[in-house]
Parts: C-alpha cells; structure tokens; sequence
C-alpha cells in the first residue's frame, strides 16, 4: 500500500519533498516506513509487509496518488492535511482542510457506501467534496456517476472531476433531455475560484427539445424488450394489465421535456409510468410515493425536487382536461390516447406536425 505522507524529526512530510537515506514513520502507527521514488511512478512511502496499520486501506492507483497531490495543490493551503486518518469514524480522507474533506474517487463505490462515509464526516461537522475521477467523467450519464450530483440555487445541478493536469472541470446547469443529460462546463484552476463561482450567479443556458430522441427512446423501448431485456420486460407487463404498451406512450408525454438530472436518465419513461398507474379514484400522495424511491447522498431534502416535477406533469394532465383533483383525489375525465407501438406514434405525431 503507498502513502504519500510520512513523519520526519516530528513534521509531515510529502514523498515528492522527501529524499532517500532518512528515517521516516508512518503517521499513523508510527513503524518505520520506505521512501519510493521513479521516473514512472508518484513518489510515496510502503510499509513492511504484514504490517497492521489502520492506514492500510484499499490499493490505490496512481491516478488516484497523483489526483491527491494536484487536489493537494488545487487547495493551495498550507493547512490542508492529506490522508489523515479520523480515527472516531474510522474513515481517511484524501484530504481534509478547515472542516472539508475532499475525497478523489476513482473507483467504484456503492451508494450505500458513499452515504456512510459521508454521515460519517457530517457526524463530526465534515462537510466532504467529493471529486471525481477519469473514468466517471467517461461514463457521465450512468447512475454510478450520477449519484456525485450537488445542487447549488446559482448553477443548478453540478457535478465535479479532476483532469490529470490538475484541474477541476465544473459541468453545472444539468438537465436531462430525453434521456440526454446536458450541461455547461468550466475549468477551475483553484478552490478559491472553485468556492467564488458555485457562489456567484452563473448565466445559464436554456436548452431545446429534440423530438427525434424521444423517438429514439421509444424504439429502443421496444428493442430491449425484443432483447429479453428484464427490466423493461417487467414494466411492460404492468402495461399490458391496463391493455397499453410501453412504447405507445400518450403524446401529452412530450409536454415538459426537460427535467432535473435525478431520474437516472428516465425522466421521460417516469411520466409513461405515471400515466400508466393513474387510475380514477387514486390519491395523489400515494401515487407520489410509488413512484419516487431514488435517493442522492450529497443532494439534501431530494424530495422537494421530484414533488416539483410530479406536480409540474400533474397540472400539464389538468390542463389537458385528463384529470381532475379534489381533496388529493385524482378523477380520470378522460383516457389519453395511448398507440400500438412507437410506429403508430410516430405517423399520427408527424400528421399532427403538418
């Protein structure tokens, strides 16, 4: 396991300052441990072998060594701590610096997972800033990478990554668009300027529907269920009980096209979804609360978002003479159209359009 931190004549110190033929200890169990340098790899400290240390975690990668040392100076504070072992909550930090710790994830790691660590630091009054890695930054949309999402009122909905070069790319004013999420991003060259943009108000781009995608959408619907796909063979069944089919979705569908980016890229399969379970008689919290199950570990009081949206498409029904609601009861004027197929949809749409 490399560390990049060791004690030398009772001050911490980098790997990248240090130089060989010294004794230096390990922070935290304080066994002797080896300065390692090289042209190819981040200079760091080992201990021995089967040695017990606390400090002695997970294997890191050299992206990650390397991140901890740009994030290092990305901070630029001679007060910031790296890998200091928080020995209450049993958790290390990448880094920590006046009451944040900031955590360079690169690897894989579970939501669970990630909101104990965070209650973990929130336990002690640590606020973390999770920062991530290359491989997120590939993979945006997925839900792995998702979940990192933070919410600020000035930008919006923003998630951070940490470039090899050192530094931090900034995507705020994220939303997704039929299954795309869009956004504007910013490189940001210290946490200074990182702290002085999410606080200041930010010029935010207003995005444009794109009918082909939701097209696109609806002929892949019918796809991964000819794939066997169990997912949505599942939700399909449930359609079929009320005699519709998943890609046959209603065209009030198409109303309210953007959505905030906490749908797991499903927003406009949610209203589907929606449309399908409304029934005449049904209580609206109890429709809310079947369909919102998602948590976002660094987003607090999540729900108030997804109520928006809910009551956002709820009133598009309303205005659409579909429903009506009295004392948070649901009535069904009227069935919307629902088609065969994506196919159907797609010809009566384009008649519409003409």
């Amino acid at each position: 396991m490399k560390i990049l931190t060791a004690i030398y004549n009772n001050q911490l110190v980098l790997a990248i300052n240090s130089s060989k033929n010294k004794k230096y200890l390990c922070p935290i169990c304080k066994s002797v441990v080896i300065l390692k340098r090289g042209t190819e790899k981040i200079s760091h400290f080992a201990h021995s072998k089967n040695n017990d240390c606390p400090n002695l975690g997970e294997h890191e990668t050299d992206e990650h060594l390397t991140g901890k040392i740009n994030l290092f100076k990305f901070i630029n504070n001679n007060s910031t701590k790296i890998e200091c072992f928080i020995t209450k909550i049993n958790q290390k930090p990448d880094l920590i610096n006046n009451k944040i710790a900031f955590e360079f994830q690169c690897s894989p790691i579970t939501k669970k997972r990630l909101l104990e660590r965070i209650n973990g630091y929130k336990s002690l009054g640590i606020h973390s800033l999770w920062i991530l890695g290359q491989n997120y930054r590939k993979k945006f949309s997925s839900k792995n990478t998702t979940k990192f999402f933070y919410y600020s009122f000035n930008i919006g909905f923003y998630i951070l990554f940490l470039h090899n070069s050192g530094y931090v790319e900034i995507r705020y004013n994220c939303l997704e668009i039929n299954g795309i999420i869009n956004y504007q991003s910013k490189m940001i060259y210290s946490f200074k300027e990182l702290l002085s943009f999410i606080k200041s108000r930010q010029a935010l781009l207003q995005y444009n529907n794109n009918l082909r995608q939701i097209n696109y959408l609806l002929r892949n619907f019918r796809k991964n269920m000819i794939l066997g796909n169990k997912t949505i063979l599942n939700l399909q069944n449930d359609f079929y009980l009320k005699g519709h089919n998943i890609d046959g979705a209603p065209l009030v569908c198409n109303e309210k096209y953007f959505s905030y980016p906490i749908f797991d890229n499903k927003f406009f399969l949610w209203k589907i979804i929606c449309l399908n379970n409304i029934e005449d008689g049904i209580n609206s919290e109890y429709l809310f609360k079947t369909l919102f199950k998602f948590t976002f570990p660094l987003i607090e009081n999540i729900n108030i978002f997804y109520k928006h949206e809910f009551k956002t498409f709820i009133n598009i029904l309303v205005n659409e003479n579909i429903i009506k609601i009295e004392s948070n009861i649901i009535h069904l004027l009227k069935d919307p159209i629902w088609f065969k197929d994506y196919l159907d949809r797609e010809n009566i749409q384009n008649k519409k359009d003409l």
